[in-house]
Parts: structure tokens; C-alpha cells; sequence
């Protein structure tokens, strides 16, 4: 029992009031409570855990067919893609860029497989047609006339098969990230003059004209040598895809505090699908035509590093009827 007792003042009499009541309800609520909270937070906590693993076995179940996926892929066969659970969430975008990543690798890795294919075939062209040269040359006592012939011959293939080396040893540097080069004030006038001026013999074997339309003073920040090689390379294909007595038209002019240097031909110029690829590396628009060329499909990938190594742009335009133009745009630092 629970007894509560008070005194209280009742129209000014004092009146002693007492007021008693059984307790036993108020456990039997407080023993139903503990008794239920016992029972109820372990079967809660076990439901939980186990709704818990069943959620974690179906949330990671993507990510296990992506990984059983991922292990099937090997370098050989890189067509294979990893499944994309329509999920929205990162898991999707996780599988999403994944798939992108192979997508280019297996780009990547097709290029190479062409490229080795297509310089073990210059190579080996190469390699034959001087040990051919040399033996027929050596069966029998010959003129000097034939001997000059065989060993012109030999030093043409020997002069591709050195550009051909020197255009993967430049392709080598731009895969190093941290390529310390030298830069220095360059006189970007004067350097495309001298170089367009020492090819125009190979501009003359095929009877092209080369017109050369240089503005004074221009001064760049940047490295000799490359620049030399990034003209070269332009006015060389140039020359290359234009047919006889065509028309070469080199032009460095300024427009808004920058150098521009166009090169621009008659020649055959470059299918439109081609246009946004032709400065990857190894890629050959017409790999006939390149090969019979000597072309590997890595000078206008090295012209684009050279210039993003100046901090300019490259871009080409072409039409099947006004050949191909070349445009390259470097900071000016001098004028």
C-alpha cells in the first residue's frame, strides 16, 4: 500500500486527510515493460542484423558479377565489357566509367597492334630490298654506274629507316610527363624560313612550288630544334600528299597577340572522318597509301606535342577539291 497524508484548512477548521491506494498495478506494468523490452531488443537486434546481410548480399551483388567480369578480361581479349546494374547510384557510374576505360584501352591497344604490324613490315621491306641490292650487286663485276645506282638505292632506305627510328624515339619523349626542355626566345620568323627554305628541293623533285609568306619580328617562347622538327613535319607531309606540280602555301602572320602559321596544299587531302583523328598516334588515314609513303602514323601525333609543349593549338581543315590546311597558333612574346 501507499499512504499520503496532508492537512489542509476547510472553512477554518483544520481537516487531516489521508488518502491509501494498492501499488501491485503499477509493478505488474513496470515488470510487463522490462519483460518486454527483454524479449523484444534481442529479436530486434537479430532481425536487423539479418535484414542487415541481406541488404549488404544484394548491394554487393553487382559489384560481384563486375568482379567475376573484370577477371575474364585479359589484354588478348579486351572486347569483353563489365555488367551495368541500373542501380543510380555510384556502383552504375563505377561500372559505367570502367567500361569507358576498356573501351579506350582496347582502342589503344588495336592502334599498337597495327602499328607493330605496319613497322615490322617497313622494316622488313626495308631490310630486304638493301640485302637484295647489296647481293645482286656483289654476283658480278659491274660499271661504277651500277654500283653508284646500288648504293643510292641502299642509302634511300637507309635515310627511312632513320627517320623512322627518330620519329618513335620523339614519340618516346611524350610519354614522359616531366620532360625537362629547354625553352628559350626563339625567332619564330626567321626559323620558318630557314626550314621551309631547305625543303623546297624536295618540293622541286616533284616540280611543286612552294610559297613562302613570312612576317618579320615574330618572337616566341620555345624550343629550336622542335620547332625546326614541327615545320618539317607539316611542309613533309605536305609535299608528300601533293601531286606533281602542285601547290605548297606556307603563311605566318599575327592575329590577336599570336603568331599563326598556316601551311596549306592542293594535294589529296583528308577524308572528313579523318579530320578529328589524324593527330593520334599511329593512326593512318589510308594505311596503303601511308605505307607506300613510309609514313608511321606518328608525325602529326609528335607536331601536336610539340606544339601543346608551346602552349599552342594545332588544328587541320580539308576538302577533297582544295587539299589540306594545317593552322598552328603560338602566344607571341616578342614582336
Amino acid at each position: 500500500m501507499r499512504l499520503i497524508q496532508q492537512t489542509i484548512t476547510l472553512r477554518g477548521q483544520a481537516v487531516h486527510v489521508a488518502l491509501a491506494g494498492q501499488v501491485d498495478e503499477h509493478y505488474d506494468i513496470l515488470r510487463m515493460v522490462r519483460n518486454s523490452y527483454l524479449v523484444s531488443i534481442p529479436v530486434l537486434l537479430g532481425v536487423s542484423i539479418i535484414g542487415g546481410l541481406l541488404l549488404a548480399n544484394r548491394t554487393m551483388e553487382p559489384i560481384g558479377r563486375m568482379t567475376r567480369a573484370a577477371q575474364t578480361i585479359s589484354i588478348r581479349d579486351l572486347r569483353k565489357r563489365l555488367p551495368v546494374p541500373a542501380t543510380g547510384d555510384e556502383i552504375q557510374g563505377f561500372a559505367v566509367t570502367w567500361n569507358e576505360m576498356l573501351a579506350r584501352l582496347e582502342t589503344a591497344v588495336e592502334s599498337l597492334t597495327q602499328f607493330t604490324a605496319d613497322i615490322s613490315h617497313d622494316l622488313r621491306t626495308t631490310l630486304t630490298v638493301m640485302l637484295a641490292t647489296a647481293q645482286v650487286s656483289m654476283k658480278r663485276e659491274r660499271t661504277a654506274a651500277e654500283y653508284q645506282n646500288a648504293l643510292q638505292t641502299i642509302m634511300i632506305e637507309c635515310e627511312a629507316t632513320t627517320q623512322l627510328l627518330d620519329d618513335l624515339l620523339a614519340a618516346s619523349r611524350t610519354d614522359v610527363e616531366h620532360q625537362n626542355i629547354q625553352l628559350s626566345l626563339v625567332p619564330l620568323s626567321d626559323v620558318v624560313e630557314e626550314t621551309c627554305t631547305h625543303l623546297q628541293a624536295r618540293a622541286e623533285v616533284k616540280q611543286q612550288s612552294v610559297d613562302i609568306g613570312v612576317e618579320p619580328n615574330h618572337w616566341i617562347e620555345g624550343n629550336l630544334s622542335l620547332l625546326r622538327r614541327l615545320i618539317t613535319i607539316l611542309v613533309d607531309n605536305a609535299i608528300k600528299y601533293t601531286p606533281q606540280q602542285g601547290k605548297i602555301s606556307v603563311r605566318l602572320y599575327s592575329e590577336q597577340r599570336n603568331a599563326m602559321l598556316e601551311i596549306a596544299d592542293n594535294g589529296i587531302g583528308i577524308a572528313a572522318q579523318d579530320l578529328d583523328k589524324i593527330f593520334k598516334r599511329f593512326y593512318r588515314a589510308d594505311t596503303s597509301r601511308n605505307r607506300d609513303q613510309g609514313g608511321a602514323g606518328l608525325g602529326l601525333a609528335i607536331a601536336k606535342w610539340i606544339v601543346e609543349v608551346h602552349r599552342g593549338t594545332i588544328s587541320a581543315k580539308s576538302d577533297s577539291t582544295m587539299g589540306a590546311r594545317f593552322r598552328v597558333t603560338f602566344p607571341i612574346t616578342q614582336g
